[in-house]
């Protein structure tokens, strides 16, 4: 029996590469119709035969409703997904830049320049599961600070976790949104540098999609805030904010540290004295306006500290 060129073998694999190309070409179609949607433009695509991507050079996006203003552009922004739709959309932005404000809240804003950023978002279900961005070489500017703060690295993941309040003693509303931030080499003007963390629930009634539905009851809870150099802690922090009448954030809290006269000066906005740590940690309670915050001791503040002691970071110069 004569059996069959060898190249004839190749056929199935030619035929089965040729309807994978055309199956992947519909999709890189639609993702680059879906991305041109949101940006206003057609970008370049490839990718192939692993995932789907497209660039978009100078990208610019703006948001203003719900009772919040945002906006997002860079030099460059890619974008790419798996072949099969399945896991986050990732993006890498050069030079990105971002402004987020609530402008019914005084002085609620921050802008973000940074040198790169890399972003994952996952959606189910309607609902953001996953939302992580990573600055390098970030500058961030809040709305109510001078000077503004820098960071070799910054991030912040976010994720909703809708509920609906049901009758409990709990006098708190469920958590609906969950957010983590944290940065290395953060440095406010040309304080020290510092390693930063915090745990943000921002609660409410039901899921959150407008200023408005959040701002009767809700509140954000600061699980943790942390600040700590190259010895060890310097601060850590829970607090509740909510936000009053008169467009002014109310926050109210404790306190631990082991650097008390650079805590108390940084809360009333001075520079400060420098200090050796303590040898234990001493706690505050604060209350008031953001911006205005009234801190009280609770026990000694005072304490011996040895000379042997490691400095405390300056916090702002």
């Amino acid at each position: 029996m004569k059996r069959p060129p060898l190249w004839t073998t190749l056929i199935p694999l030619v035929v089965a590469g040729a309807a994978y190309y055309q199956w992947w070409s519909a999709q890189r179609d639609a993702f680059v119709a879906d991305v041109a949607a949101i940006f206003g433009v057609e970008g370049s695509s490839g990718g192939f035969p692993y995932r789907i991507e497209t660039g978009i050079a100078k990208p610019a996006l703006g948001f203003d409703r719900a009772g919040a203003v945002a906006s997002v552009s860079a030099d460059l922004i890619v974008l790419n997904r798996q072949t099969l739709g399945e896991g986050p959309v990732v993006g890498q932005m050069l030079q990105p830049r971002l402004m987020l404000a609530v402008p019914a809240i005084s002085d609620a804003g921050v802008n973000i320049e940074a040198r790169t950023s890399s972003s994952s978002l996952r959606i189910a279900n309607g609902h953001v599961v996953r939302f992580s961005t990573v600055f390098d070489a970030a500058r961030l500017r809040f709305a109510r600070l001078a000077t503004a703060a820098t960071a070799d690295r910054f991030e912040a993941h976010f994720r909703e976790t809708p509920a609906v309040a049901v009758a409990s003693s709990d006098p708190r509303f469920p958590v609906q949104d969950e957010l983590v931030l944290a940065a290395t080499g953060l440095r406010y003007g040309k304080g020290d540098p510092l390693s930063f963390a915090a745990s943000l629930d921002l609660t409410a009634k039901r899921p959150v999609r407008s200023f408005a539905d959040w701002r009767t009851g809700g509140t954000v809870e600061v699980r943790r805030f942390q600040l700590s150099d190259r010895v060890g802690d310097v601060l850590t922090l829970t607090a509740t904010a909510s936000p009053g009448s008169d467009g002014q954030m109310f926050s109210a809290g404790t306190v631990d540290t082991v650097c008390p006269a650079t805590v108390e000066a940084a809360f009333a906005g001075e520079t400060g004295a420098r200090e050796l740590r303590a040898r234990r940690v001493i706690r505050y309670a604060f209350a008031g306006p953001l911006g205005r915050l009234r801190l009280t001791p609770l026990g000694v503040t005072r304490v011996p500290v040895r000379n042997q002691e490691p400095p405390c970071p300056v916090l702002r110069r």
